[in-house]
This record gives C-alpha cells, sequence and structure tokens, in this order.
C-alpha cells in the first residue's frame, strides 16, 4: 500500500507537518489501523505530541469512536492518562465528543475516571453536555463523581443544563443533584439553560431543548426569580439571548418582566442590547412588552449612560440597508409602544386628580 511503499523509499516516521502532527496522528484520527500499526512497526512515537500537546491516543478519542484504535496504541504503550497542556487525558476527549463505546473501552482499560483538567473538569462534566443517558450511567456506575463542583462552582448539572442535554439533566435530578445550586457568579442550573453555550448560535431545535431543561428544573423546584451575583435572573439571560420560548416558558413560571439587575437593566433591555451590542429581535421585544415589560423604564448604570430602550434605535447614517430596516420597525415599534403608555399614565394621573378634586370638594 501506498504508507509502506513510502516508507519503503525514505519518507521519515516521525516526520512533522506544521502543527507538529506525525503521521501516526493522522492515521489515529481517521481510524485507519492498518496504517497505524504499520508506522508503530517501523518505529512511529506513540507518545508524540503534536503543537497542542496532544497525542495520537489523544486523537483516537476525539475522532473515532473506535476501541480498536485505542487499544492498538495502549498495546503499544501509549499513556493512558497522559495529559495535554490543559490537564486533558484522553478519557476527557472521549466525553467531549460523546464517544460512548472509547469511554467505556478507556474505562475498562484502566482511565482515572475522576481526573480533572485545569479547571477542575472531570470526563463526567464533559460527557453530561452531550453524551447519551446510558453513557452518562455508565461513568457513574464505574465510580465517576457527581456530586461534585468544579474550578468555577458548577456541578454536572450547570453543564448538562447550559448545553440542553434533556436526558443528562433528567438523571443528575434523579440522582439527587439540588437545581438551585449556585456557581461562583451565583448562577443556578436555570440561568445555565437560559444562558448561551459559550459563542454557540443554536438552532431552534436546540432551543426547545433548553426550554424542556428548563421545564424540567422549575418542575423539580428551581426558583425563576432567582438573581445571580449580577442581580440577573435566568429570564434576563434568555431575553440576552433571544431564546424566545425559554423566555415564554420563565414568564408563564412567574418570571418578573420588569426585574432590575445589579447595572440597572431589565430583562427588555439585555433583549434590545447596549453598546455595541445590539441586537434586532423585535419577537423578545414583543413578547416582554405584552407581557407588562416598562418599555419606558430607563437604562441606567455604571457603564452606560441614561437612556431608553428606544434610544439605541434612532435613525443613523451610514449603516447597511437591512439593518437600517430592521432598526426602523423596530423604533416605529417602541415609539407606538411609549406612545400608548404614555397616554395610559395621563388618563391614570388625570383620575387621580379627579378623584383628588372631588374628594377636596366632600371635605369641603
Amino acid at each position: 500500500e501506498i504508507s509502506q511503499w513510502l516508507l519503503d523509499h525514505g519518507a521519515k516516521v516521525n516526520a512533522r507537518d506544521e502543527s507538529g502532527k506525525i503521521p501516526l496522528h493522522q492515521a489515529a484520527r481517521r481510524g485507519h489501523i492498518k496504517v497505524a500499526r504499520l508506522l508503530l512497526d517501523r518505529g512511529a512515537n506513540v507518545g508524540e505530541k503534536n503543537l497542542s500537546g496532544a497525542s495520537p491516543l489523544h486523537f483516537a478519542a476525539r475522532y473515532q469512536d473506535c476501541p480498536k484504535m485505542a487499544e492498538l496504541l495502549i498495546e503499544r504503550r501509549a499513556s493512558i492518562n497522559e495529559v495535554d497542556p490543559f490537564g486533558l487525558t484522553p478519557l476527557h476527549y472521549a466525553a467531549q465528543s460523546a464517544r460512548g463505546q472509547i469511554v467505556r473501552y478507556l474505562v475498562g482499560a484502566g482511565a482515572e475516571i475522576n481526573q480533572t483538567d485545569d479547571n477542575g473538569l472531570t470526563a463526567l462534566d464533559y460527557l453530561v453536555k452531550k453524551g447519551a443517558r446510558e453513557d452518562i450511567e455508565f461513568l457513574i456506575a464505574e465510580g465517576a463523581t457527581f456530586n461534585k463542583v468544579d474550578s468555577f462552582g458548577r456541578t454536572p448539572l450547570h453543564h448538562a443544563a447550559e448545553m440542553g442535554n434533556v436526558e443528562a439533566v433528567s438523571l443528575l435530578i434523579e440522582k439527587g443533584l439540588d437545581v438551585n445550586t449556585v456557581d461562583k457568579r451565583g448562577m443556578t442550573s436555570l440561568h445555565a439553560a437560559a444562558d448561551i453555550c459559550g459563542n454557540i448560535e443554536l438552532d431552534q431545535a436546540a432551543v426547545m431543548r433548553k426550554k424542556e431543561v428548563a421545564s424540567l428544573l422549575i418542575e423539580t423546584g428551581a426558583q425563576v426569580k432567582q438573581g445571580d451575583k449580577d442581580g440577573l435572573t435566568p429570564l434576563h439571560y434568555a431575553a440576552k439571548n433571544g431564546y424566545l420560548e425559554v423566555m415564554k416558558l420563565l414568564i408563564d413560571k412567574g418570571a418578573k418582566v420588569n426585574a432590575v439587575d445589579n447595572y440597572g437593566s431589565t430583562p427588555l433591555n439585555r433583549a434590545v442590547g447596549f453598546g455595541c451590542f445590539i441586537r434586532y429581535d423585535l419577537d423578545s421585544i414583543k413578547l416582554l412588552i405584552e407581557n407588562g415589560a416598562d418599555c419606558m423604564q430607563t437604562l441606567s448604570s455604571n457603564f452606560h449612560s441614561a437612556q431608553q430602550p428606544i434610544d439605541l434605535f434612532k435613525p443613523r447614517q451610514g449603516l447597511p440597508d437591512i439593518v437600517e430596516e430592521k432598526r426602523a420597525t423596530i423604533y416605529e415599534y417602541l415609539q407606538e409602544q411609549m406612545n400608548l403608555a404614555s397616554s395610559s399614565r395621563k388618563r391614570e394621573r388625570d383620575a387621580d386628580e379627579d378623584a383628588s378634586g372631588s374628594k377636596r370638594a366632600k371635605e369641603s
């Protein structure tokens, strides 16, 4: 075959590419067991690391749910608990990628099940993000500690909720994890369910999974009005991220639409955005206002000059047409709502004045 011909004609078995990978890394990544065995027979360094500090066994664990490759590398003395510069072992890599068969093989082969990375996360913390229930149950049955926190004070339930893994959340609740445990930022699992997954833009199906997770947490006793250390409630987070279905659920379960965080912002302010993070999510804005959000309430904080949501959508020159159209639509809607709110308040004041006048007339 080609690999053997190249080696026979002078190719270096441990030649590194621009990212520091040797051919054995590539064979492990692609699950080419015959090629990997040939390379090892010709002297490939089974413990060689690329520039990111990952060994061929790390690659086998992340990219292929094929125990045979991992088995071959370990037979050739690959270190099963070798860590990369971030403290991640091959078992961490397998759990990150939800490679259930590799997880099971590595644990059976002696991988340290509760070893933590530099952020205090174990394989279980990673697996609950998107792993299958049966694989999570396997890790727990094998001794994975589930009632622990990472360096950020987060439990496995926080991680599962953030990623919208309904099966994992259900299992961890069954195991007795407290849905109202807070991390170092004061966030509960419900906050995590309403928050964004890193910088990942979620599709509708993923948002619906987050809604299902949020519903499950609330049914189990999660507090919908609880603020984190910055005073942000789950509704603040859902509004900030435009998770409309999660917002609907939270409002239906009693979330305060005019809750004010430590920066003076309400969920409506978060839905609108501020500074250079202006959002153009009319649906979220409408939902909040239709449920009683005060569109005339001023956002005032240490970071932003006093402003109302409408201030961010006033006409500006130099913007792309599609952006300006969105701004104009939201501006028109907010202006209409503010006019209605202003008229309503005027009627209330007039009614109060009439009532006060009538009372004074009777007293005199």
